[in-house]
């Protein structure tokens, strides 16, 4: 989902003392939507927003997940393998569930995916007239010793979140890491933690380096509450110059008290 600015404002203006479900509960009612905790949390955790709650709300355990990722996985499940949801999954949540974990999960609360892995009326088996397929050292048709199966995600696949971002797998068995996050330190090295990665274009699958800005968080936090971002990065470093000037007098407006 791509935020308004009236929506990112007010999600900032909210967060603080709430928990993600109260957060989208009141989210959906001011802007009649149907925005999820989870994509809330993902929202925050990108946006470096923080509740600052005294301690966590314990989520209910239903078997293999909490209430959150219940409805991630719910979210997700369609047009998706056991494998790939369960790669989605791990990296949303850094989890290190099986796909037989998930596909038994799937089956115990009827989720379908709309993925047909069956074969077709009149498909033709790839081993059809191939002998010994289970024989000790199999034939030319036999999966090689260490080879994966297609749906495998290996280092440098990229998935898109339910949130909107872009992730790349980049160590097994599951380690993944925000896409633009990745090419920004590629070529500036770490991204300092007063500070935060805007898309100019506020496009998140725009992902290219001309379309990335470094902006201070404080700048973030003024430029959501006064509603300067902008769908341009003119636009945008203009915003982030008056956002500055809001600064400056609020240090000399706390200065002169």
């Amino acid at each position: 989902m791509r935020y308004t600015c009236e929506q990112k404002a007010y999600i900032l203006e909210i967060a603080p003392g709430r928990y993600n479900d109260d957060i989208a509960e009141l989210f959906n009612k001011k802007f009649g939507t149907r925005v999820t905790a989870t994509q809330i949390r993902s929202y925050k955790k990108n946006h470096k927003i923080k509740s600052n709650l005294a301690r966590k709300r314990k989520s209910k355990q239903q078997g293999l997940f909490t209430d959150e990722q219940a409805a991630f996985v719910k979210e997700n499940v369609v047009g998706l393998s056991c494998q790939e949801l369960t790669d989605r999954v791990n990296a949303e949540f850094d989890l290190q569930i099986t796909a037989k974990q998930m596909a038994g999960y799937k089956k115990n609360r009827k989720l379908a995916s709309g993925f047909d892995a069956t074969f077709k009326k009149g498909n033709v088996p790839v081993n059809k007239g191939t002998k010994g397929m289970f024989n000790k050292g199999g034939n030319k048709t036999s999966f090689a010793k260490g080879s994966q199966p297609q749906n495998y995600m290996k280092i440098g696949s990229e998935v898109t979140r339910a949130d909107g971002y872009v992730a790349v797998k980049i160590a097994h068995p599951n380690v993944w890491k925000l896409k633009h996050r990745l090419i920004w330190e590629a070529e500036n090295g770490e991204i300092p933690s007063d500070s935060v990665l805007l898309f100019a274009d506020q496009n998140k699958s725009n992902v290219t380096l001309e379309n990335l800005m470094l902006v201070k968080r404080a700048n973030v936090a003024i430029m959501n509450r006064k509603k300067l971002l902008q769908n341009s990065r003119e636009g945008n470093e203009t915003a982030v110059i008056i956002s500055e000037v809001f600064r400056t007098l609020a240090k000399k407006e706390r200065g002169a008290k």
